[in-house]
């Protein structure tokens, strides 16, 4: 429920005035650090336990540099809204669209 409000939040900014985007933006805010602090402990406790031991650090790793990723990009997606308030949504769009290269 935390993602759905997340999203509906973030979707505002594109389609409220410019008068309330403050305020969407601070629910979107307060929905997002909820949500991290609900589940993120699981999630890393989740990732320090693989199936396959010998492979512990390798798995941590990747787990880890998915977050440090989204980290490093996410200030040049935000700073698109200073473009145009579609744009950071199309970039979204079509990296949700493309193929995976990632093997498992």
């Amino acid at each position: 429920m935390l993602s759905v409000t997340w999203c509906a939040a973030s979707l505002g900014a594109a389609l409220l005035p410019a008068s309330w985007r403050p305020a969407d933006l601070l629910v979107a805010t307060v929905a997002l650090a909820a949500s991290v602090l609900l589940f993120e402990r699981g999630r890393w406790r989740w990732s320090r336990r693989p199936r396959r031991r010998p492979r512990a650090g390798r798995y941590l790793a990747m787990f880890q540099y998915a977050f440090a990723a989204a980290s490093v990009v996410a200030p040049a997606v935000v700073g698109l809204y200073a473009v145009a308030v579609w744009l950071p949504w199309l970039l979204v769009a079509a990296g949700a669209g493309a193929p995976s290269r990632c093997s498992a």
